[in-house]
């Protein structure tokens, strides 16, 4: 069921997926994932729907969640019989709390212990921010994260995340010409990095396209396509808008702060 998976870490990912699998279908039980990256969710849906006797929905916590828990169950089940596996917390501050940013929420929840795949969307307001987590993590976050960068903070489950939720002004619009669409030359407008720099940050194994890490800095990007730099944030290629009259390439990014 694997042989079409070239890459090692997707084919060791769906091989703790098929493990899943395998437990619902001898042991009748439910099964869950940690929370995975879309090309990971993508390659399982793909493999899963070909399982007889076999249901699995994915949960993220609203309709757009980039990162999910695939929960596995037998055939005779429905979704409405299965207990929630996530939490999502809603994390508020004093009047600091608008400087904090993607990277301080994520850096304050694995300062407590837990593991990036426990942990799902982190999502920004004016206010306050929600955050998806594990369920069974829910009560432990909820009573111990007390700051966040050098903002205290407080803790509170929610049941739901509001449609629309988001603070649009976390991500900042980039418009640019390029040489041409590669991989450094596009990351390295969008993270205002010199070219010598980006080059550095993609062949030290910093960079993901689409989620997936690579170390090749030619590497072709089209529109669409999300890039990110650990410790300098992710890129969203909204548009490319063709050749310029000095035969340059013109692209719109989003960057999320």
């Amino acid at each position: 069921m694997l042989k079409f998976i070239a890459d090692a870490e997707e084919r060791a990912c769906m091989t703790r997926i098929l493990d899943l699998a395998e437990r619902v279908l001898t042991k009748h039980e439910v099964a869950v994932s940690d929370f995975l990256e879309p090309r990971y969710t993508g390659l399982a849906k793909d493999i899963l729907r070909g399982l007889p006797d076999l249901k699995f929905v994915f949960e993220g916590g609203h309709g757009e969640a980039e990162r999910q828990r695939i929960v596995l169950f037998p055939g005779y089940l429905e979704p409405e019989d299965l207990k929630p596996q996530i939490g999502i917390l809603k994390i508020t501050g004093g009047r600091k709390f608008t400087a904090l940013k993607h990277r301080d929420f994520l850096g304050a929840l694995l300062g407590l212990g837990i593991r990036r795949e426990k942990i799902g969307d982190i999502l920004i307001g004016e206010q306050y921010c929600l955050t998806v987590v594990a369920q069974e993590l829910t009560s432990y976050i909820a009573a111990n994260l007390r700051q966040v960068g050098n903002v205290p903070v407080q803790v509170a489950p929610l049941s739901e995340i509001e449609p629309q939720f988001g603070r649009e002004e976390n991500f900042k619009q980039i418009k640019t010409t390029v040489a041409s669409l590669r991989l450094d030359a596009v990351s390295s407008h969008g993270f205002s990095l010199s070219r010598s720099q980006m080059l550095e940050e993609i062949k030290d194994g910093k960079v993901k396209l689409n989620w997936k890490e690579t170390t090749d800095p030619a590497k072709p990007v089209q529109k669409g396509d999300t890039i990110s730099c650990r410790g300098r944030g992710r890129l969203i290629v909204e548009d490319v808008t063709g050749a310029t009259k000095k035969g340059r390439v013109g692209i719109v990014l989003k960057r999320l702060l």
